[in-house]
């Protein structure tokens, strides 16, 4: 069960604002250490049109962006371990298009045409407490 926190949204949103100095959406998150970036897609359809594969997938992409726990853990004085008020399924939801936050560079390999977030259901971020971050977007991908 997880919950849509306001005051946690207020809190990241300050984070990573442009006026920030700490944080830039340019930059690999938690540089120099290693990013581990998970990727799971789930396939809706798959259908061949004249000889070329369309397939409708939803590619979600999660990592811990340790820059943003840090803002947080240093701007509120709190262990990321033990944040008071917030619990480890408390989120807050960005638009998908918003830059403010680093997002991966995500392509495919001989895809003639890619459409990404076919719908502004379909394409979101979500962001914890602890700087986990989910970007789910639906995606249709036309291959040779």
């Amino acid at each position: 069960f997880s919950l849509e926190s306001e005051a946690l949204g207020d809190l990241i949103r300050n984070a990573i604002s442009p006026n920030h100095s700490k944080y830039d959406s340019n930059k690999i998150p938690c540089s120099p250490r290693p990013l581990t970036l998970s990727v799971n897609i789930f396939i809706e359809s798959l259908r061949d049109i004249t000889s070329q594969c369309v397939m409708d997938f939803y590619l979600r992409q999660n990592w811990q962006d340790c820059t943003i726990a840090d803002i947080l853990t240093v701007e509120n004085g709190e262990s990321t371990e033990e944040s008071p008020g917030f619990k480890t399924s408390d989120f807050t939801s960005f638009n998908a298009h918003d830059q403010s936050i680093w997002l991966p560079d995500s392509y495919f390999y001989k895809v003639r045409e890619a459409q990404f977030g076919l719908g502004s259901k379909e394409h979101f971020i979500r962001v914890d407490a602890f700087g986990g971050v989910l970007l789910s977007q639906k995606v249709r991908d036309m291959f040779l």
